[in-house]
């Protein structure tokens, strides 16, 4: 355990920050590591562990779904989302920044917004984005990583039916998207007057019914 955690120094960093505290603890010199055990990361294995830490800690990763109306009926959409919201020291007000930056570089767009309450908060949208950004996270991850697991394999669900999805297959979507809801432990979904919650697989089973015809959907696509 010791050996795993000495390779994690920024992941368990990042954690502290967003959602731990900090204790001391005296180990007598048999147990002691020297400096010279401690490896050397490369510096963008440390930005990934850092940012899998915030995730891990004050992060959160969902599925954004909306409705506009179409010439057919109205079609739903399901957009990936990654978000990392924190309250940062004024003196690393600009720290979320410096990370989207890093993910530019990696070919991962996303966005900062400082919000009045001054929390700072990094969002990742689309397909390409979500997953190009949990593939470099995903392997540093602790606590969301089985979330992580399973956003991935709904964003390859949602790439294979794109442009041709029925009712049916967007359930199975929705039913996907409940589990990784479930894994939560604030719990996802605003109840509704019927006792049920929008939007989840039930929601939708109820408004279409079972015998009626398909509607066209549409997924957005990643940006």
């Amino acid at each position: 355990m010791r050996d795993g955690l000495r390779h994690r120094g920024p992941y368990i960093a990042a954690f502290i920050e967003g959602d731990g505290s900090m204790g001391i603890r005296i180990l007598n010199d048999r147990n002691r590591v020297t400096d010279g055990a401690i490896p050397r990361l490369r510096p963008h294995v440390i930005m990934y562990q850092k940012i899998s830490g915030y995730m891990d800690s004050e992060g959160c990763l969902n599925f954004h779904i909306s409705k506009t109306p179409a010439k057919v009926g109205i079609c739903y959409y399901i957009r990936p989302r990654a978000i990392i919201g924190m309250k940062l020291p004024e003196s690393y007000s600009n720290y979320f920044n410096v990370i989207n930056r890093f993910l530019y570089k990696e070919g991962i767009k996303g966005y900062v917004n400082i919000q009045k309450s001054g929390m700072s908060v990094i969002t990742i949208e689309g397909d390409k984005n979500v997953r190009k950004f949990i593939l470099v996270i995903s392997p540093y991850l602790t606590i969301k990583k089985e979330q992580a697991d399973i956003m991935l394999k709904i964003i390859s669900f949602l790439k294979m039916k794109r442009g041709k999805m029925t009712q049916e297959d967007f359930i199975k979507a929705m039913e996907m998207i409940d589990k990784l809801n479930s894994l939560k432990s604030s719990g996802r979904g605003k109840t509704l007057k019927n006792g049920y919650s929008r939007y989840n697989a039930n929601y939708f089973r109820r408004m279409w019914g079972l015998d009626e015809k398909t509607l066209p959907l549409t997924v957005e696509k990643g940006v």
